[in-house]
């Protein structure tokens, strides 16, 4: 985003402006209340006091009616946890049975025996037992033969398998898409797509049961670059996803994974729009560029989903993380190179605290962010531990740069690959690459030797390799993988030492992440 020019004249507007919308109204006095989606059954809990059980049942709450989606396995349990969660079975007024299954049917008579004024929304498959359990209580069975909305904002759909249908909820929200599966037997990702279909929007949230327990490794992860594919900004995996599919979207979707487990779903707000990492004037200037407007990346309250307005709301959550330093849940190495003397570099995001080796001299003030590091180009550099193997997914890595001469490297992984370097011409280039006769070098054009500090990137996303200079994308190209290696970083030196690889010139503020983020 282009920046306003004068950064002294916004920190007059922002001083002026703060106060006097915090002492006015709110300015989208009809938004949407906000969104409450509390997980009541599931194999996982999040609060202490519940009961965690196989199966699944979740309550939403602040769309036009509140809904109960599926009844787990267990009544006592479902009604106990409702008890601890303090959620009146009597707020709700439909009821969305995904699929016949006892793991979430088994709740639906006892939860009905507390509150039998609603409207069951039962598969199209459902066993006549089922519909029964419904009708005696004296509740309202229905069973839709095609996708429905049961109110404004609320659709319930399906998809078969084996002649068996199942059913899932989409919640139309100012961000987007919020689609919730029971187990997800048809396929998750042909929910995914029917959903997106069916209404013509943007996927923002799909979370439940995704039943991929038996699923290796590989067809997991292939399951998750459809999500990522389809536009699926987060993910929340449980019930019968399983332990390691769970592992393996966390570790992909990072931020931006949900975890699930029986009590409230929280998806903390994001505060920091211009992704550096602390809320400022910046941050500021952003919103109010968006004031009165509908921008989901700015809307950041009420959660769950926003109210699809920039307002009051959502300048007192932002100026409530003033200040604050808002760490990316991905950076898994950061060495400020701040320090002023001593042996060691710290990593201030892990464990990883780096060695200097030679004889490169500390700058307290001669960084490009507070210090640097100044590297003689003859046998000084930086070694750390085992930070991340290249092949396992996602990386970035920048740093900022000051001088160097070509065939110089800046990051490289010990017996792996160089990094980030200088090309021949001078030139940002990497070395790390997929194996076989597919993989080559990248390279920039622009010289970035020219004595002035330069920010320097690689972002690969899984299938793209990206170089940035100066936060502008400089190359790209396609690479189905990246060389695996298990050691340690060195900064400011070449993979195997080589004579010539050695950096002359200051090096700061390195960052290392297992996920692709644009500098």
């Amino acid at each position: 985003m282009k920046r306003p020019k004068g950064r002294m004249k916004w920190q007059v507007v922002s001083m002026l402006f703060v106060p006097l919308v915090l002492a006015c109204g709110n300015s989208a006095d009809g938004a949407v209340g906000p969104v409450e989606i509390t997980i009541l059954y599931d194999n996982y809990t999040l609060t202490e006091g519940c009961t965690p059980d196989w199966g699944f049942a979740c309550i939403i709450k602040g769309m036009q009616k509140c809904i109960l989606f599926d009844t787990g396995t267990n009544g006592s349990i479902l009604l106990g946890n409702m008890d601890k969660l303090q959620v009146s079975a009597g707020d709700v007024e439909l009821v969305v049975i995904s699929h016949d299954h006892a793991d979430h049917t088994g709740g639906l008579a006892p939860f009905l025996g507390r509150n039998s004024n609603v409207t069951a929304y039962l598969p199209l498959t459902a066993s006549a037992g089922l519909v029964q359990t419904v009708q005696s209580r004296g509740a309202t069975a229905r069973l839709p033969n095609e996708a429905v909305q049961i109110c404004e904002g609320v659709h319930v759909a399906g998809s078969t398998i084996m002649g068996q249908v199942e059913q899932f909820l989409i919640l139309e929200t100012p961000k987007g898409l919020a689609v919730i599966t029971g187990c997800a037997h048809p396929g998750i990702v042909q929910m995914i797509q029917t959903a997106k279909q069916l209404l013509g929007k943007e996927i923002y949230f799909v979370f439940g049961g995704f039943h991929l327990l038996d699923l290796s490794d590989s067809a997991v992860m292939s399951i998750i670059r459809q999500f990522q594919s389809l536009g699926v900004q987060k993910a929340g995996a449980s019930h019968c996803t399983g332990g390691r599919a769970i592992a393996l979207f966390k570790q992909q979707y990072g931020e931006h994974f949900v975890p699930l487990g029986v009590g409230r779903i929280s998806i903390p707000p994001v505060v920091d729009f211009n992704g550096d990492e602390i809320v400022d004037i910046e941050d500021l200037v952003v919103l109010i560029e968006h004031w009165g407007q509908n921008d989901p990346a700015v809307d950041i309250a009420p959660p769950l989903f926003g109210d699809g307005v920039v307002d009051r709301k959502d300048l007192e959550v932002l100026m409530g993380y003033w200040g604050q330093e808002i760490p990316n849940p991905a950076l898994i190495a950061h060495w400020k190179l701040d320090e002023a003397e001593g042996p060691v570099a710290t990593d201030s995001a892990g464990p990883n605290d780096g060695v200097l080796v030679g004889n490169p001299v500390w700058q307290p003030a001669g960084g490009k962010l507070g210090g640097a590091l100044q590297f003689d180009g003859a046998d000084d550099h930086v070694t750390t531990p085992f930070v991340c193997d290249p092949s396992e997914g996602p990386l970035s890595v920048v740093a900022w740069v000051k001088g160097g001469a070509p065939g110089q490297v800046i990051l490289s992984q010990e017996k792996g690959a160089n990094w980030l370097m200088l090309a021949p011409s001078g030139a940002l280039m990497t070395e790390l690459k997929q194996s076989g006769r597919q993989g080559k070098v990248l390279t920039s054009s622009g010289v970035i030797t020219d004595g002035v500090w330069h920010r320097v990137g690689l972002v690969y996303d899984g299938s793209n390799r990206v170089l940035y200079v100066d936060d502008l994308e400089v190359a790209r190209d396609a690479q189905a993988g990246l060389e695996g290696a298990r050691t340690g970083l060195y900064i400011g030196a070449g993979k195997g030492m080589e004579t010539g690889s050695f950096f002359s010139g200051l090096i700061d503020d390195v960052r290392v992440y297992n996920q692709a983020v644009s500098p």
